[in-house]
């Protein structure tokens, strides 16, 4: 009889184990623009993603009242959940953590279109020299966007009339190249404009994010990179490295600096850009790659095209023998005994960056220096005698 009423009370626990395979998620569909089409009755996809990369999705569509549910499966193996609903073309986009505590009554948001650029304004410009290759004379830039449409409703560009110009537009140094875009805004793409890029993406109500990196390859030692803000900006600055050059602008003001990672950079700001107003930024005394920099270079695509300045002893050196075997019409020789210094060559290089980045004192500098140079003239007047 006992076993009998402990079967009976097991059986009558309620189960848990598939209510913890599973997890509901519903809510509603909102359209937040006055006087919106009604949300009933349209297609909600629910896209899983699990940790080994893939993917899988469900649809269903709301209800009179613009609710939905989902009942989705629950494992570690599941990295998130995004709902999607399109409107007007554009898709709005929720995510959901799989460790979410509720998952009921979440809010999916849509709107109405506009193709008027009036109501997006920029927030923030954030513009770090990331990285500074004196050899190549290339610098990497690395930009951060914050953008707000304080509409309610999402803009999205009129590409039948270009124009116009009516769409996202961001400046660049006129030598940028190798640029790359990632936003926070639905796809759209990466069109070039005078001196910058555009993107024809769609802009919901609120605020996004925009990163970008590009190179800048420069001459000389002075950098331009002066822009012109055509709807103004509420914050613009630039993170400058503090060994490389020195910045002149008549309108950034230097606030502070800050390290980032063994980096430390000169922090430069202004506030409030009127539309149209143009920035004077202008990057001087940029350390210039040294000759033997430029030499190996050289070597790398040519070893029969020498350009050697005088004002270097070593670079003299070098003179001197191709001009005495030019003169025995033995060029190919002269190439053999260039490459079998390229150890030394190598060694000069690296000692003159360590230089020009402080990393090395000026006494050691010259005194290493000095010491290659004459290992140069040796293996030189060394090879002249077996001849």
């Amino acid at each position: 009889m006992y076993g009998i009423f402990v079967t009976l009370l097991i059986l009558n626990v309620p189960s848990t184990k598939a209510q913890e395979n599973t997890v509901d998620i519903s809510g509603t569909v909102i359209n937040r623009s006055p006087a919106g089409d009604p949300h009933f009755n349209r297609i909600v996809i629910l896209h899983i993603f699990l940790d080994d990369g893939l993917s899988t999705f469900k649809s269903t569509s709301t209800d009179d009242q613009g609710s939905f549910h989902f009942t989705a499966d629950r494992s570690n193996k599941i990295i998130g959940y995004l709902l999607v609903a399109n409107h007007r073309g554009v898709d709005y986009e929720l995510e959901i953590a799989p460790d979410r505590n509720r998952t009921d009554n979440v809010i999916l948001e849509i709107y109405e279109t506009t193709d008027k650029v009036d109501a997006i304004e920029l927030l923030s410009n954030s513009l770090m020299i990331a990285d500074w290759d004196i050899s190549k004379r290339t610098i990497s830039v690395f930009e951060i966007v914050q953008i707000g449409n304080k509409g309610n409703r999402t803009f999205v560009p009129n590409l039948n009339e270009p124009a116009k110009m009516a769409f996202l537009r961001f400046p660049l140094a006129r030598e940028a190249a190798d640029l790359q875009v990632q936003t926070q805004l639905p796809e759209g793409q990466v069109i070039q404009v005078d001196r910058g890029f555009g993107l024809t993406t769609p802009v919901p109500p609120g605020e996004h994010g925009i990163a970008f990196t590009y190179t800048i390859n420069y001459q000389g030692d002075n950098l331009d990179l002066s822009r012109s803000f055509s709807r103004g900006n509420k914050s613009f600055r630039i993170l400058q490295p503090h060994n490389i050059g020195s910045l002149i602008s008549s309108n950034l003001t230097q606030e502070s600096s800050a390290t980032i990672g063994d980096s430390t950079f000169d922090i430069f700001q202004i506030e409030n850009i009127p539309p149209g107003d143009v920035i004077d930024i202008l990057i001087q005394d940029i350390p210039q790659p040294s000759f033997f920099s430029q030499l190996q270079e050289a070597l790398k695509t040519s070893v029969s095209i020498w350009i050697i300045p005088a004002v270097l002893s070593l670079a003299l050196i070098f003179l001197i023998v191709i001009g005495l075997r030019a003169r025995r019409q033995e060029p190919t020789r002269v190439s053999a005994s260039l490459a079998g210094k390229d150890e030394i060559i190598r060694e000069i290089i690296d000692l003159d960056n360590k230089f020009e980045i402080n990393k090395i004192s000026e006494d050691d500098y010259l005194r290493q220096r000095n010491e290659l140079k004459n290992s140069a003239l040796r293996s030189v007047l060394s090879e002249d005698n077996k001849e």
